[in-house]
């Protein structure tokens, strides 16, 4: 039995098979393009953050005053900073927390909950990075040190990386001072290597598992 042809003389086997590479093309190609898009939007993040980091710190006094008069308890800042007009517009808001582009929770409030008095009283964000991405999570981990966390080491008193495991949060890394309070003996952002950061951010690579990045200034 022959297979007829079309006029131009291709077989229906051979349109098939072009059809196919077409289709083979066509995924790489879309699933490229989702990893470009991704690349795109955590950059854009991590671009807002520092804008948002620069509009928060202008009121970083008055904010630690408002804590002191509120008696006991976080003074959470999200719903006065939401109120001016000062969030990106691509974040959404749910209560004291906003969320990126990225499903990225952050949590902007003054803390007096930590053991040592040199860490208490001073305005925190937590970037709690989004739950059940793995690999993804790590890697945005990774560009919010190299891209927010080292370029506002001066701003920054301390950060560090701790994870969420069966509901509840432990302590994980030891802190990481900024540049303004690095001694000898601790452990330094400026000093901090790119082994430092993938150790780090490794917590961030499990899924269903969340990472927080606490960073007071």
């Amino acid at each position: 039995m022959s297979i007829k042809s079309n006029q131009t003389g291709r077989s229906m086997i051979e349109m098939l098979g072009v059809l196919a590479i077409v289709g083979v093309l066509s995924v790489g190609a879309i699933a490229e393009f989702g990893k470009a898009m991704y690349k795109w939007k955590a950059i854009k993040c991590a671009e807002e953050y520092n804008l948002f980091i620069s509009e928060m710190l202008v009121y970083e006094k008055d904010w630690i005053k408002m804590r002191r008069k509120q008696g006991s308890g976080h003074l959470y800042i999200g719903p006065y900073m939401e109120q001016w007009g000062m969030l990106p517009s691509s974040w959404t808001v749910s209560g004291n927390r906003f969320s990126d582009r990225l499903g990225n929770r952050i949590i902007p409030f003054v803390r007096n909950d930590l053991g040592s008095s040199s860490f208490n009283w001073r305005v925190d964000i937590d970037f709690v990075l989004s739950q059940r991405k793995g690999k993804e999570t790590a890697e945005f981990c990774r560009l919010v040190f190299h891209n927010v966390i080292i370029p506002n080491c001066d701003r920054i008193f301390a950060i560090r990386v701790a994870e969420k495991r069966n509901d509840s949060w432990n302590n994980g890394s030891g802190w990481y001072m900024g540049c303004q309070y690095c001694r000898d003996s601790r452990n330094c952002i400026e000093r901090i290597n790119a082994a430092d950061i993938e150790s780090l951010c490794n917590v961030c690579s499990e899924e269903k598992q969340a990472c927080n990045i606490l960073t007071l200034f």
